[in-house]
């Protein structure tokens, strides 16, 4: 049997996570640099690939932060 998500947790891992950037990481204010010359590359079709420039235990979760930005 497939794994099915649960819409329910998806709103708390988020929760967490803001939580888990204030106060583990001391991170107030996620800014982004550039992030018009990625949308115009993803509207001509182009792949692209975005890496954080430090190995941090948060980084996943500001990848996923910023991904649901706009």
């Amino acid at each position: 049997m497939a794994p099915k998500y649960s819409r329910a947790f998806r709103p708390i891992l988020h929760a967490l996570t803001r939580l888990s950037f204030r106060f583990e990481h001391k991170v107030s204010d996620i800014r982004i640099v550039g992030q018009e010359g990625l949308e115009r590359l993803v509207r001509d079709g182009q792949s692209i690939l975005v890496a954080p420039n430090h190995a941090d235990h948060a980084d996943p979760a500001l990848m996923i932060t910023a991904g649901r930005r706009k």
